[in-house]
């Protein structure tokens, strides 16, 4: 018996990829049209996030059954669900610190991506790597010096970016399947 190929799977779910880019390119675009309110989301299910993890962590320390081996990640867990419960009660104020991260991410691996590229100069098509990396620095550099102002949109958008982008790929992969499926049929 032989499994499904990624296509076949692709092509016999066609119709719920479109639906779900179609989605998601809704949510994209309400993203982008309240970028302030899609980064406070984004923050407050992130601190979320981080709440359920130091909970996680505190129980794994009480099942430990030895208050000297589980201190530690009890202490931990506890500092974990603390920074959970500072960003869900302050999401407007945690966002202005994402943001930071988030420009400092950009720059970092742009940097690194540009390395990279160089490594591939030989590659036909490296200078794409390359531009892709000095837009990812230009766009932290961007946020960085709009910082803190950029907490209030630079989340946001990008978040409905990637969702528009990723909606609108569905979409298209869900037309091409079908039409794939209809040409084998």
């Amino acid at each position: 018996m032989s499994s499904p190929s990624v296509a076949d799977s692709v092509k016999a779910n066609a119709t719920l990829m479109t639906v779900m880019g179609v989605a998601l390119a809704v949510v994209g675009v309400l993203a982008l049209g309240a970028p302030f309110w899609a980064g406070a989301t984004v923050t407050l299910l992130v601190g979320c996030l981080v709440l359920a993890a130091g909970i996680g962590q505190c129980v794994f320390a009480f099942q430990a059954r030895s208050f000297g081996r589980g201190a530690l990640s009890f202490l931990l867990g506890g500092i974990t669900v603390a920074c959970g419960v500072v960003m869900v009660a302050h999401p407007i104020l945690n966002l202005a610190f994402l943001t930071l991260a988030l420009a400092v991410w950009f720059v970092v691996t742009g940097v690194f991506e540009a390395i990279y590229a160089v490594k591939l100069r030989p590659l036909e098509g490296w200078h794409w790597t390359l531009v892709g990396a000095l837009l990812s620095v230009l766009l932290g550099l961007m946020i960085w010096n709009q910082w803190p102002l950029s907490g209030t949109w630079a989340v946001g958008v990008l978040v409905g970016v990637k969702m528009l982008f990723l909606g609108v790929t569905l979409v298209l992969l869900g037309a091409a399947a079908r039409a794939a499926a209809r040409a084998t049929s």
